[in-house]
């Protein structure tokens, strides 16, 4: 299944501190691919839209929605957007360029896994088994 509107008011704890994901309204399964094996339709939360998404030319869900993982990761760590203007075309703009700060506190693990959830290249973006593996996520 691919979300495709991860956000934080999508992700919920269970009584026992157990992660859950809510909202399951724009998600889409392999079944609804084009031929292609990719998807088209335009949306999410843009704040949280991977820049693949914004050239409506076909993306891959999953990897879209570990972009919006690492917009959340963010969003938790330094408490606000990445990608933040109050206009929309200026933040898309940003999004698809990829233009964010890290703020000083991060740690350099942080850091490093930030940029590479927030490759705007889908291509060379961190996958699940590497954000495992990654020292940030092991600590």
């Amino acid at each position: 299944v691919y979300h495709r509107d991860l956000k934080p008011e999508n992700l919920l704890l269970d009584n026992k501190g157990n992660l859950k994901v809510s909202d399951f309204g724009l998600s889409a399964v392999a079944e609804q691919l084009r031929q292609d094996g990719l998807c088209h339709t335009f949306c999410g939360t843009p704040a949280y839209l991977a820049p693949e998404v914004l050239t409506r030319k076909g993306y891959d869900a999953a990897k879209a929605d570990v972009w919006s993982c690492g917009v959340i990761l963010f969003v938790l760590m330094a408490g606000h957007i990445p990608f933040y203007d109050k206009n929309i075309m200026a933040m898309y703009k940003k999004i698809y360029k990829g233009e964010f700060r890290c703020p000083r506190w991060f740690s350099s693990d942080l850091v490093r896994l930030l940029t590479r959830l927030l490759d705007t290249n889908p291509d060379t973006r961190i996958t699940i088994p590497e954000i495992m593996k990654s020292r940030w996520f092991k600590k």
